[in-house]
């Protein structure tokens, strides 16, 4: 993992830990229906339009290695992808550059998921 998987790991648990919603955790990242598109670059890419889009496809955005080859391999994000990589992300794209795992437990992720599922884009 490189620095910035391992920074992005790091504050990411820190806000799972003390977080109340996927504002706040996947927020801190990302920006996702329900949420105006930010100003300026984030961490992560826009969970806006997220399901039935290739990995590693927006633009402009600098993935790893790892999404760029699993996007060009034609996999999508679908309810049960997204399902498996917030699990572990490392194990369903080794190299990507989130950190896994985000969640305390399998209930934090679910009432997180359930949270972002729920905000589809317009």
């Amino acid at each position: 993992m490189n620095a910035r998987g391992l920074a992005v790991g790091f504050l990411v648990l820190g806000l799972a830990s003390s977080a109340c919603g996927a504002e706040r955790i996947c927020g801190a990242c990302h920006s996702f229906p329900g949420f105006a598109e930010p100003a300026g670059a984030m961490q992560g890419p826009t969970l806006i339009g997220l399901l039935g889009r290739k990995v590693g496809s927006v633009r402009d955005f600098d993935y790893s290695d790892a999404m760029l080859e699993a996007g060009r391999a034609g996999i999508v994000w679908d309810e049960a992808m997204l399902r498996r990589y917030v699990e572990d992300p490392q194990a369903v794209v080794p190299g990507t550059f989130m950190a896994a795992p985000i969640f305390r437990d399998a209930a934090e992720r679910e009432r997180v998921l359930r949270q972002v599922l729920a905000r589809r884009a317009p």
